[in-house]
């Protein structure tokens, strides 16, 4: 069993997401005015509420700083480029670069769908 996170930039996450029908709680959407600014906080905070290894997490990003400052850290999260986010084709091939495995939006659904969460 997968339990799934938001971790945004953007302090109306939740309020976006249930606008567009997806029903997650709230406590599960953390953003940097609910826990601090950084991605790579948010990584830390899940993995210490969930009590899970850091290679069990994913992180699924679209902005390559963000993959950049997880990478740096060496923590071994899993990371998926999102290249249906804000990113250019140069930053897919860095993201790629780096480790990460970039996926189209319909590849990103095939996998959740295969997938108990």
């Amino acid at each position: 069993k997968y339990s799934l996170y938001v971790s945004s930039s953007k302090p109306e996450a939740h309020a976006h997401l249930t606008r567009n029908g997806c029903t997650i709680d709230e406590d599960h959407v953390y953003t940097k005015a609910t826990h601090g600014y950084k991605k790579l906080e948010h990584l830390c905070k899940i993995q210490n509420r969930e009590c899970v290894a850091m290679d069990d997490i994913v992180l699924v990003e679209d902005n390559l700083s963000e993959v950049k400052e997880v990478v740096s850290s060496k923590l071994p999260a899993h990371i998926i480029f999102a290249t249906w986010g804000y990113n250019t084709t140069a930053q897919q091939r860095e993201a790629a670069r780096l480790g990460a495995q970039c996926l189209r939006l319909q590849d990103f659904y095939d996998i959740i769908r295969t997938r108990e969460l």
